[in-house]
């Protein structure tokens, strides 16, 4: 009796498993849609490069500084903390108290690249008087091997850095 049943419904039957089935595979292909856009914003941020601005004394100006000998020459180095490559480095750099020999307010510097955890010195150097540790705003902007643009500011004294966003996400400090 069942058996005739399915025989005189197995139209009806196949349509309705077929319905079933596609249900449950647009639910799958659902699924692993938003899966598969997270794989990818993953595989991308690993090759975000994040390039800051480090101040850096050399040893011989540590020893002065210690002998409470107070102008110092600290060198602007960048640093490559990201996973991936910065291509097309650019950085400004603005400050109250004039930079380099020549003492203006703004230098502009340009590197071709800067593989990860790769630091290079700028040749930015500036006398200062520690004691007073004026601010420098620093901007770096680069683009990662998507050529999707990366841009890091922060502002930053002698001793380290006071506010730093990437890409308008705040990493340190507040606002200015």
């Amino acid at each position: 009796m069942n058996l005739d049943w399915l025989n005189t419904n197995a139209g009806a039957s196949a349509v309705l498993v077929t319905a079933v089935l596609v249900v449950v595979t647009a639910v799958y292909v659902w699924l692993m849609r938003s899966s598969v856009k997270e794989l990818e914003r993953q595989r991308l941020a690993t090759a975000l490069p994040v390039v800051v601005g480090i101040w850096e004394i050399p040893t011989q100006e540590l020893a002065l500084r210690d002998a409470e000998f107070h102008p110092v020459l600290p060198y602007l180095h960048i640093r490559n903390c990201g996973n991936g490559p910065a291509l097309d480095v650019s950085m400004t750099v603005d400050s109250n108290v004039g930079i380099g020999l020549h003492g203006e307010k703004t230098r502009k510097w340009v590197l071709r690249a800067l593989e990860p955890s790769g630091q290079h010195n700028t040749g930015i150097a500036q006398y200062v008087d520690t004691s007073e540790k004026p601010a420098f705003d620093v901007t770096i902007e680069s683009h990662d091997i998507h050529n999707r643009r990366v841009v890091t500011r922060h502002t930053m004294d002698v001793d380290g850095c006071l506010y730093m966003e990437v890409n308008g996400k705040i990493l340190v400090g507040k606002k200015p």
